[in-house]
């Protein structure tokens, strides 16, 4: 089965992204654009896994230490890809975050399991296959948004095709530790 470790959002998190997609989806030509219920963060892309070497992704989310934190949407991105970009929404820079998808990684990488040796780019994909319209200007590059998001918890998705759709479904999930403030 095809795997990775992902935040989820809530539904007006995810609604709040949904609103930025469409602003992008109204000055593209055509574009894949991903589907609400589809948004997350990924922390790691594992790929296809047997089914028998689950309990050892299990085991190494159950070994992070990371307490609750909170991330935040700010910016519109764009990977360039020949005339087929790819578009997404970034996060303010966060130390939290990247010390739990290292620690993440590192566990996994202790339990067999071939890593991405790439920088870790945290984003969300809005659209994949974006072609603009003539009459693109930069101007949604510049735009100015926050959106704050808790993180709480991190989960094992699944990725498969439904009736032709992609679909991502919850396989397992760790709660963060909490503060006692």
């Amino acid at each position: 089965m095809r795997l990775f470790l992902a935040i989820n959002f809530n539904k007006n998190i995810k609604q709040k992204l949904k609103n930025i997609q469409k602003q992008l989806k109204e000055k593209t030509y055509k574009g894949n654009f991903s589907r609400e219920e589809n948004f997350h963060l990924t922390l790691v892309f594992l790929g296809e896994i047997s089914e028998n070497k689950v309990f050892l992704i299990k085991n190494a989310m159950d070994n992070i230490n990371t307490e609750a934190f909170s991330i935040a949407f700010n910016k519109l991105g764009v990977f360039k890809r020949n005339n087929k970009d790819i578009w997404w929404v970034g996060i303010l820079e966060n130390k939290k975050l990247l010390n739990m998808q290292k620690e993440l990684s590192l566990n996994l990488l202790n339990h067999g399991f071939i890593i991405e040796s790439r920088k870790y780019s945290p984003h969300i994909t809005l659209a994949r296959e974006v072609i603009l319209k003539k009459d693109f200007d930069n101007d949604m590059l510049s735009q100015k948004f926050t959106i704050p998001v808790s993180v709480n918890e991190i989960s094992l998705m699944r990725s498969e095709r439904i009736h032709g759709k992609l679909t991502y479904t919850e396989v397992y999930k760790k709660s963060l530790l909490t503060t006692n403030n």
